[in-house]
């Protein structure tokens, strides 16, 4: 799932922020950390690139505990808390799909 707001990246600081779930703990613990690390460093070395143009990358993650009920709420924290403009696809299809009903507006309603 990637979903954004270009609209506010562009009229705003130039800080791209992306959200993603992340199975840091639960039964999927054993990718989370390293899907984590990768993710992050995807971040920098768009940040570098684009760096002339005034552009920056940030990423948010939030633990989804392997669960899809817990993948709601770590996407609703993503977009309401730290108001990222896109979100990437969690690690398991569960919680992926589990995220698609109340997110696809944009606003996580649960």
């Amino acid at each position: 799932m990637l979903a954004g707001n270009r609209a506010s990246f562009a009229a705003g600081s130039g800080i791209f922020r992306i959200g993603a779930p992340n199975c840091i703990t639960g039964a999927g613990a054993a990718y989370g950390p390293a899907r984590r690390k990768m993710l992050q460093a995807g971040v920098e070395r768009s940040t570098q690139q684009a760096g002339a143009a005034g552009l920056k990358f940030e990423i948010s993650t939030e633990d989804t505990q392997t669960q899809p009920q817990a993948a709601v709420l770590a996407v609703k924290k993503l977009i309401e808390v730290n108001k990222v403009q896109a979100l990437l696809a969690s690690g398991s299809s569960g919680e992926s799909l589990a995220t698609l009903p109340p997110c696809s507006d944009g606003t996580c309603s649960s």
